[in-house]
């Protein structure tokens, strides 16, 4: 989902790592609420490209 790909963006990049992980899930939930429709969108898209990639992949192999 896009939240997943918007947890995973924020977990890697560090920003979060002066929380513990029970305070980086929290803070990622207040985050992506903040978002707007089109951000949250933008996110969706990227999944939605990257399962139509996968499933191609597949379907060559």
């Amino acid at each position: 989902s896009g939240y997943q790909m918007f947890s995973q963006e924020l977990l890697t990049n560090g920003e979060l790592n002066h929380f513990s992980l029970k305070e980086r899930m929290v803070e990622i939930g207040k985050r992506w609420h903040k978002l707007s429709q089109s951000q949250k969108d933008k996110y969706k898209k990227q999944v939605e490209e990257q399962q139509l990639e996968y499933k191609a992949e597949l379907d060559a192999w």
